[in-house]
């Protein structure tokens, strides 16, 4: 029995739709594919550069060839990736994740980033902020996607 595809179906969506459908499924892909696994947090200016670039072309090369469908379909693409990309990874570390699983608590903008803590961290006030959640939240406190703190 062989299995073909067949395009019936997709001809009667618009290009847009279309492109908006890859894009979240690109999003998708890339978070449950890539960065859901390792540290992907060190490589950030990296991954910030290349995506600042990409949106950049496209919406330069929009404006240049006159908003044509293939400029406008890509960079529609490249926006509902991304927006694919952050709501997963949302989901995934305020659900999913094996800290959250397993009960460790801690506030829950910790569980979606680490910008909160090195904001508090810039003027040496790691110590206050940690007395001040281990007294709000018990002896094992989470402080990040993956870190937990223990007080002594």
């Amino acid at each position: 029995m062989a299995i073909t595809l067949s395009w019936e179906g997709f001809e009667s969506l618009q290009p847009y739709t279309l492109a908006s459908l890859i894009g979240v499924g690109l999003g998708l892909l890339a978070h449950l594919g890539l960065f859901i696994h390792g540290e992907w947090h060190v490589q950030a200016p990296p991954i910030f550069l290349f995506h600042a670039f990409l949106y950049g072309s496209l919406s330069i090369g929009s404006v240049i060839y006159g908003g044509g469908t293939l400029w406008a379909a890509g960079l529609i693409t490249s926006i509902c990736y991304l927006a694919a990309l952050l709501i997963s990874i949302f989901i995934y570390r305020t659900c999913f994740h094996q800290l959250t699983r397993a009960g460790f608590k801690g506030p829950f903008y910790m569980r979606v980033s680490k910008i909160f803590h090195v904001w508090k961290c810039r003027r040496s006030q790691n110590h206050l902020l940690l007395n001040d959640l281990q007294k709000k939240y018990g002896d094992f406190i989470r402080t990040g996607l993956n870190p937990l703190s223990r007080s002594a």
